[in-house]
This record gives C-alpha cells, structure tokens and sequence, in this order.
C-alpha cells in the first residue's frame, strides 16, 4: 500500500514553472496592406505584467512618438501579436515594445525598423526646391540655413550643408563646364556652390557696405548673374558679368522689389520677375541683349480679379504663357493676362505643364492634382487624390512628373515667403 501511495504521488508532480522572463524580442513588422502592419514579439512571462506598450517613431528619439496600450490575452504564450491599422505613409517607421509591470517597473525590447522600398521620403527645411534635370538632383533650400541634396535615381539623401544665413529663391547653371548652384542671402550676398558636393567656389557681394536688405532671387544664364534685391529705392534688378563679377550697366523705372526670378523657355535673355510680397502684386518681364545689356521691359500688377504670385508658377512648354497664382491665372510672357482656370472650391499650389500630352497639372489645397487641357478653353479632363499636399510639379526628362508634396498643408501663400520643416513624399507620375 505505501508503495501505491508513493507511486500515485510521483505520478502528479507539476512539471517546474518556466522561469521569469526578462526581455522581448521583437520582430520586424510585416505589411498586412497599405495602412496596416502586423507586430510580433516574445511574451513576457512575469505574473506582475499589467500591459504593453507599443511605441511608434518616424524617426528615432522623435519627442511626439506615438504609443499604444496592449493588455495581453494570456501571459504564458510564447509570442504576443499586434495589428497597427494607423501606420504613417512613409519610408521608415520604428517600433519598440515596453512591458509595464504592476510596480511600474518597465522592460523594453529592441528596436526595429518597418521600411517601405517603394516609398520615398525626403525631411527637410523647404522654401523652395530647385531640380537639376541634367543631374537628377533635387536642392532642398531652406530659410533657416539649410541646403539638401538629394539623389531620385538612388532614392537617398546625398548631403546638407548648413550656411549660417537664411536663403531665398536660387538657381543652378552650368559655367565653364561645372555645374553650379547659386544661392542669394538676407545679408546682399550671393554664394556661389560646386552643384555636385556642395563645396563654395566662388561669391558675390552685391551691396558694399552693410545692409539690413537682402537678395530674393538669383538667376544665372548665359554666363550672367540676374539678381533681385529686396529694396525698396531703384534699380532692384542687378546684373552682374559671372565671369569678372562686375556689374553691368542697368537702370529702369519698372523694377519691382522682392521678386522670383524666372528664365523665359527658349531664351538666355528673356527674365520674369515675379513679386511676392505686396498686393497688388507685380509682375515685369525684362528683355536683355545675349551679353547682359538692358534692352526694355513690360509691367503689370495683379489685382483681385487676376492674381500672380513668385511661388506659385509655372511656364507654358511653348515659353509665350505663363500660369501663376492661387488660382490659375494665365498671362503671355509680356504681364498681359489671357485666362483663368475654371473656378473650383480649392486653391492652387503648383502647376506642371506637359506638351507630350497637351496636359497641365495643378496641385491643390485638398490634396487633387487636377488635370486640364493645356489649350483654351482648359476644361478639366480628371483628378488624381494625392496623399499629401501638393507642393511642386517638375518635368521629367525621362517621362512623366515627379510629384513633391509634404505632409503639412500648404496654406496662406500670400502672407509669408517662409516655409517648412517638412516630410516629403516624391513620386514618379507617368
């Protein structure tokens, strides 16, 4: 009998407890569709466990990560699953999970990084963007001091530069076989860049004494330097020899302050100055001779009915019409206005005309391009939804557009030239 009973007791032994459980392992995040992926990781076994949180960066150590609570099913499973439904439309997002103990005691797993090949993402400091289509290079400028140069073909950030100034409206060039990039600055200079490391190689000091006024644009064309400058007294328009950086002879009457310069399609010598920040706001084009000398121009300032704006522009493929403002209007390439797009419930944020497929695109303030014949009377052929804000729209060289728009809406171009710290998504459209 006592044999019996000491059988029967082996026989219910409870096998020992798993041990504690100090770590979770997390695993990379797999896409379940567009807006959602599925998490895994190790559980914890650890009876004081209350719950799980998720944490979700688009970059690493971003102050505003997003976090969730997950009360897990049953401690003792061997992994715990989750389905985030909310992902962010971006390149890379990072997770990490954080066991709560009912001490408030926390353990945290690693980090792992859920990456979309097919979407590219560009952060950076943006008033405009310039495209090197000769280079398939991308020039983020940015008011705060900041210049970025970023790769389509290889999808990547290539460098930044921080320049100490804020910088305005720029343009890229080729002089004596290099390929440049010229930025003009709060403090009346003009700094001149190797467009391919972003290495100084030259400057420009426009004004020769201190001057709380600066230079809003620079155009380089033609082995010329065409500046606008941001005084009020004329000339506000400078012409300068690249070469020697002498100035060239220029006076007129007509100049406008503040201005985006424009080169006219077709020509090394035809320049569109479009103000930025005065209402009525005006518009000049100027003439020149090949060699930078001054031959005349034509003025005109947009009022309510027809409206212009430096940021918001785009050339005609044909170089004779240009469109501009916030909400479509179309002059020739002498200020006199021609048409209008048809009137919608949104505001226009950039054009992009194509020849190819007598098209011409406009990005809007809901997040549409719009697509309308390119020719008279412009009647709307169909809309395409973006993801974000339509920003800027340049020809491709290869086919189709690439599209650059940010996460941030892209509001109020009339009261500010200065921009933003932006996520932006750039994409090929065919």
């Amino acid at each position: 009998m006592l044999a019996f009973i000491t059988t029967s007791c082996e026989s219910v032994e409870q096998e020992p407890a798993p041990p504690l459980t100090t770590s979770i392992a997390l695993q990379v995040p797999q896409l379940a569709n567009d807006s959602t992926a599925v998490l895994t990781w190790s559980a914890l076994n650890n009876p004081d466990l209350k719950e799980y949180h998720i944490k979700r960066w688009e970059i690493l150590n971003d102050p505003d990560a997003d976090t969730f609570a997950v009360r897990p099913a049953t401690l003792v499973e061997p992994t715990v699953s989750y389905l985030d439904a909310t992902i962010p439309y971006s390149d890379d997002v990072l997770y990490q999970v954080v066991g709560v103990l009912a001490s408030g005691q926390t353990i945290e797993s690693n980090t792992v990084t859920f990456h979309r090949p097919n979407v590219h993402i560009a952060r950076a400091h943006i008033r405009d963007v310039l495209f090197d289509e000769t280079t398939r290079m991308l020039y983020f400028v940015g008011p705060t001091g900041t210049v970025s140069q970023y790769s389509l073909d290889g999808h990547q950030m290539i460098k930044t530069i921080e320049v100490g100034m804020g910088v305005n409206y720029g343009s890229l060039s080729t002089f004596q076989g290099r390929r440049e990039l010229y930025l003009p600055f709060d403090d009346g200079i003009v700094l001149i860049y190797d467009a391919s490391t972003l290495t100084q190689v030259d400057r420009l000091r426009v004004y020769t004494i201190p001057t709380p006024h600066g230079l809003s644009s620079v155009l380089a064309s033609n082995g010329q330097l065409y500046i606008s400058t941001t005084r009020y007294i004329g000339p506000t328009m400078r012409v300068y020899d690249r070469a020697t950086k002498a100035q060239l002879p220029y006076e007129d009457s007509r100049d406008g302050h503040n201005q985006h310069l424009y080169l006219v399609p077709g020509s090394s010598s035809e320049v569109l100055g479009m103000g930025m920040s005065t209402y009525p706001m005006p518009h000049t084009y100027y003439s020149f001779t090949p060699t930078g000398n001054f031959l005349g121009s034509q003025r005109n300032s947009s009022h309510r009915l027809h409206t212009s704006d430096g940021r918001v522009f785009a050339f005609f493929p044909d170089g004779q019409h240009y469109i501009t403002g916030a909400y479509g209007d179309i002059y020739h390439k002498t200020t006199t206005h021609q048409a209008s797009l048809p009137n919608l419930s949104t505001i226009y944020t950039c054009y992009g005309p194509d020849a190819a497929t007598q098209t011409l695109y406009a990005g809007t303030t809901d997040r549409r391009l719009y697509a309308f014949n390119l020719q008279a009377p412009y009647s709307l052929k169909r809309q395409i939804k973006t993801r974000f804000y339509p920003f800027k729209i340049f020809k491709d060289p290869a086919g189709g557009f690439i599209l650059l728009s940010i996460d941030t809406p892209v509001n109020d171009f009339f009261a500010s030239t200065y921009f933003y710290d932006a996520k932006v998504l750039i994409e090929h459209l065919d």
